[in-house]
């Protein structure tokens, strides 16, 4: 919608505009209390993260467990009996950790075939995760 100029009542006078001066500056100690503020904060954080990692780093245990899998594939003549006597912990029952890779690769203990390739989890398995230090056949 347009207005001309004469719809304007010239009568009235608009409050003139003033200029308003630049806040002043902060005095020089809440520029050094400020960088001390900073400064605390990022300290904090950095400790924070710290014990987080020191924590984290505690929680586990001292041997290495690695996250990975094991891949075997059954050779001629090979059961999974003789795997468990060659992967299975000390600690384990054999005959336990037989049934436990069975069931996590889904087969019949009794029914494999030479070739079936069986995933052993690595923290169930005593073997390294460092492949020079026992070769996988």
């Amino acid at each position: 919608m347009a207005v001309a100029l004469r719809d304007f009542d010239h009568g009235e006078r608009r409050p003139r505009l003033r200029v308003v001066p630049p806040p002043a500056a902060p005095p020089r100690h809440v520029f050094w209390l400020r960088r001390a503020l900073l400064l605390a904060v990022v300290i904090g954080l950095l400790v924070a993260a710290a014990v987080a990692v020191r924590a984290t780093a505690a929680s586990g245990s001292d041997d290495p467990v690695a996250r990975t899998n094991l891949t075997v594939v059954l050779g001629p003549g090979q059961t999974l009996w003789d795997l468990a006597e060659r992967y299975a912990p000390e600690d384990r029952d054999l005959v336990d950790w037989a049934d436990e890779i069975a069931r996590l690769n889904g087969v019949d203990a009794q029914a494999l075939q030479s070739g079936t390739p069986l995933v052993i989890p690595l923290e169930t398995a005593a073997v390294s995760a460092d492949p020079a230090e026992d070769p996988v056949r």
